[in-house]
């Protein structure tokens, strides 16, 4: 049997009510927006991952395509990317109902696409070149893409999901939509709502918008089951979404990094990775960078060390150690899972 959701609705039908600070302590108090997966739901999904990349596992595509290994003793901040697309996209509006599982998903596609547009070259499928999603400029600082298609797919009517139900959504019916309006369907996805969430859940879109929502789905995915996995797949441009029970303190120390702090049972991508040794020296552990889905709700330096590189607000670093539990699973847009060249982050000015 499915999981069921813990509750109904969302802590306040009110969004004016719903800040960043409202959002910490509804998690804080309880209140889930992800959900312990289903088994079956697990295996249909892996399933369907493994017929859509042609890979056993994340690992046998990384050995398979000549990028294990690639990520060692680098800082990778394929996050920092989508600023050279939509550079007003993070931290993006905070999430206004139990829905981080999507917004998890849509971040880390939303990274994945951006490092493949950077790296250029013909896709192999429909054998053009992609072209560059063009949103609004408050649907570029709303996150560029909307979660709430993803979302609908859930299949009832309260808040929260799984993180490997919506993964399966992304590559098998959803993935990536535009924030913007959508006249011919009647809605209009340019921010985030309570609205724009629960428009559907037990009941499904109809075929018209299935078939616009889904023209943008993603070719394949895998799980990351190793720190050298999550750091090689981000070094090539793969973005990750993550869901677990670890909570951070809501500041960031001088390296841009938090500390594990209560818990909540939340998702939120891993977009980042810095493996660097001068790193590892001082935190004894690679760091990760976690992309919240609540605006700007945490403060401290964003400036990467040893670097004049700003990170995005809303996030923070953290070591492996500290996330390692959690259930992870990276995005691949293309065909199987080559290797990406992108910019030699640490030496180069491009991102500034």
């Amino acid at each position: 049997m499915a999981a069921t959701p813990k509750f109904t609705h969302w802590p306040s039908q009110h969004e004016a009510l719903l800040t960043p600070d409202a959002i910490r302590q509804a998690y804080e108090k309880g209140w889930m927006g992800c959900l312990p997966p289903d088994p079956a739901t697990v295996e249909r999904v892996g399933r369907i991952i493994k017929e859509t990349s042609g890979y056993d596992s994340l690992q046998d595509a990384a050995d398979q395509n000549g990028w294990a290994g690639s990520g060692a003793g680098k800082l990778s901040l394929p996050i920092l990317v989508t600023r050279k697309y939509w550079p007003t996209m993070w931290p993006g509006e905070a999430q206004q109902t139990g829905c981080c599982v999507s917004m998890a998903t849509r971040n880390a596609l939303a990274v994945t696409l951006a490092c493949e547009l950077f790296a250029g070259g013909i896709d192999p499928v429909s054998h053009k070149s992609e072209g560059i999603p063009v949103t609004t400029p408050d649907g570029e600082k709303a996150g560029a893409f909307s979660n709430a298609p993803n979302y609908w797919m859930r299949g009832y009517n309260g808040d929260g999901w799984s993180c490997p139900t919506s993964v399966g959504v992304a590559v098998e019916t959803i993935g990536l939509v535009v924030a913007k309006d959508y006249p011919e369907l009647g809605f209009d996805l340019t921010h985030c709502t309570a609205k724009n969430d629960h428009l559907y859940g037990s009941r499904k879109p109809p075929d018209n918008i299935m078939k616009i929502m889904g023209e943008h789905r993603v070719r394949s995915s895998a799980r990351v089951e190793s720190k050298e996995l999550a750091r090689d797949a981000l070094a090539n441009g793969y973005g990750i979404t993550t869901c677990g029970g670890e909570a951070w303190s809501s500041t960031r120390n001088e390296d841009g990094v938090s500390k594990r702090s209560g818990s909540w049972s939340h998702a939120m991508g891993m977009l980042a990775c810095d493996d660097r040794k001068e790193t590892i020296d001082k935190y004894g552990d690679t760091l990760f960078w976690i992309q919240n889905s609540w605006a700007n709700w945490n403060s401290g330096p964003l400036t990467v060390r040893g670097t004049n590189i700003q990170m995005t607000p809303g996030g923070f670093w953290t070591t492996w150690a500290a996330v390692k539990n959690r259930d992870m699973n990276a995005f691949s847009n293309l065909v199987g899972w080559p290797p990406q060249k992108l910019i030699d982050y640490a030496s180069s000015d491009y991102l500034n």
